[in-house]
């Protein structure tokens, strides 16, 4: 579908608000950007994977108007996996924020007088390398040695 047709189509349509609760998501777009009133921001567009609100989508804006502001933005987009503690500019951040497109996050929607307030639980990176008792199958295992062990008290080395 071309650009024109996508926009058209979301034209269309109006937003969605996610209800208060905990979701899971991918985020599918992510940048830092100056309003018109000169405050900076950084922004993640989220998108549900599971439930009955999948595939719906919201902004999840960071700001960093205030020091309050700026500590929840810097914890939240630590917990999406932005590497913090490289960043010492805003230029950096922009350059940064797409790095986290594709991450899937769990997390809580809050409503307060009218804003929408997302907060990060996790993330998730792939699959678990803690193995089950149905994955040992999986593995091959190697026969140990019937060789008795010698047990004199000098170090093998």
């Amino acid at each position: 579908m071309s650009g024109f047709a996508d926009m058209w189509r979301q034209a269309g349509e109006e937003d969605w608000e996610p209800s208060p609760g905990a979701y899971k998501v991918r985020v599918i777009d992510a940048s830092a950007f100056v309003s018109r009133a000169g405050t900076e921001f950084a922004k993640c567009t989220l998108q549900v994977t599971d439930g009955d609100a999948k595939g719906n989508s919201w902004d999840h804006l960071m700001g960093f108007g205030s020091p309050v502001a700026a500590r929840i933005s810097h914890g939240n987009l630590a917990m999406y996996g932005l590497d913090v503690k490289t960043i010492t500019d805003f230029y950096e951040l922009q350059e940064a924020m797409p790095s986290l497109v594709g991450t899937q996050a769990e997390v809580v929607v809050k409503h307060n007088n009218g804003y929408v307030n997302t907060d990060v639980n996790r993330t998730f990176t792939g699959r678990s390398d803690v193995t089950t008792n149905t994955d040992q199958q999986q593995f091959e295992t190697t026969p140990q040695s019937q060789t008795p062990v010698d047990d004199d008290d000098e170090p093998p080395y």
